[in-house]
C-alpha cells in the first residue's frame, strides 16, 4: 500500500529553474523565488517524511522535453 510523493514544478523552465541555485535559477523575480522555494520546501518535506517512515527511498527526477509544435 505504498504510494510515492509526486513534486512537480509548473513553470516553464525558461522562468524558474528548480535544478539550480535560486539567484541563478529566478533571476531575482519576487514570484519566481516563491516557485522555487514552494518546490524545494515540498521536495525536503517528502524527503524527510520517507527517511523518517523508511529509513531510505527512491528519488526520480523526471525532466520533460519541448517539441517543436
Amino acid at each position: 500500500n505504498l504510494k510515492p510523493f509526486v513534486v512537480i514544478g509548473k513553470w516553464h523552465r525558461k522562468k524558474v529553474d528548480f535544478n539550480r541555485e535560486i539567484n541563478e535559477a529566478t533571476l531575482n523575480h519576487p514570484e519566481a523565488i516563491n516557485a522555487h522555494k514552494s518546490y524545494h520546501t515540498n521536495l525536503k518535506n517528502a524527503i524527510n517524511k520517507i527517511e523518517q517512515q523508511y529509513g531510505k527511498g527512491l528519488l526520480i527526477d523526471i525532466h520533460g522535453q519541448g517539441v517543436g509544435k
